[in-house]
This record gives structure tokens, sequence and C-alpha cells, in this order.
């Protein structure tokens, strides 16, 4: 079984016993800026709002997803290569941006919610699939690999669930 998520060595075993298990490998193009929060006690907004806390701006994506223990997260996503949206890596910029923008400022607002730590950035995401059977005979008998092991996605678009495909930013 193997469990060993999007960097198991289970591929590099096999090749080193002789065994090639095909790669399918595709750049999502996209960087992540990320704040995660804890919502205060005493906010009255509704954390299920949260699955609908997504949009589209000139040259970025948003989004909110609902966290365990009252904690909940706010995402830019945007091209790899904008500079000119750098300095969302820092806090001030993040803020003040999530802050102009309505359906994310109630979220951000120190009345309604603490952040817990700095703006996480992420980026060089790609989508991988691994041919574990070729022509339905597999390669490796005994072995079944799951999850990010198997199969590897844009985290925007798999929700921790693998699945092929990615969207890039501004595509249809």
């Amino acid at each position: 079984l193997d469990c060993g998520g999007r960097r198991s060595p289970a591929r590099r075993w096999l090749h080193e016993a002789g065994v090639e298990i095909p790669q399918r490998v595709q750049d999502c193009g996209v960087t992540y800026f990320s704040r995660y929060f804890r919502q205060r006690r005493d906010s009255t907004l509704d954390r299920s709002a949260l699955f609908g806390l997504r949009g589209e701006l000139e040259r970025l994506l948003f989004l909110g997803f609902i966290g365990d223990r009252g904690t909940f997260g706010v995402v830019f996503i945007t091209l790899p290569h904008d500079d000119e949206l750098e300095p969302l890596r820092h806090n001030l910029p993040w803020e003040t941006l999530a802050a102009s923008i309505p359906a994310i400022a109630p979220w951000v607002d120190a009345r309604n919610a603490a952040p817990l730590h700095d703006v996480q950035v992420m980026s060089g995401h790609q989508n991988v699939r691994r041919e574990y059977a070729v022509d339905g005979a597999p390669l490796a008998l005994g072995l079944l690999s799951v999850g990010d092991s198997l199969c590897a996605t844009n985290p925007t678009y798999g929700w921790g669930a693998s699945a092929w495909g990615c969207r890039r930013v501004g595509a249809a």
C-alpha cells in the first residue's frame, strides 16, 4: 500500500527494480498567497458562507475555505510571474487587498477573526498522474497506490481529493 504522497519513493524503487512507471505531468501555472485565521467566538459570520467565498478579479482569483476548530483560510491565486502582485507575499499588502474586497473584508476584520500566521506562499504546483497499469495490466503486482501517490492536482481544484486536470488562472 503506497500512501507516500506526491513525493512517494515507490516509482523510484520500481525504476531501480527495472519497472518503468509512466507519469503525466502538467504545470498548474499558479501561485497561492494564503492566510489562515481563527474566527472569534463572538463573531456572527456564518462559516458555511466560506464555501461561496470565491471570485475573480482582473489578474487574480480568490477563495475561502473552512478549517477545523473555528479556523478558515483565504487565498489569492495569481499567475506565477506577475511581478506587480508579488508584494502579496507580505502581510500589509495582503491585508490591504483583502480589506478592499467586500466579500472578504468581514472575514479578515479583526472584530471577526485573528490571523494565525503571516502570509504563506505556495508555487510550483504540478498535476501528476502515475500510470501503474497499462492497457489494464498492472506493472507491479501487489502494489496499491492511493491519494497523492497515484495522482496529485492543483490544490484549488482537488480540495484534498486528487483528480486529473488543472485550469489556469484566466482560462475558460
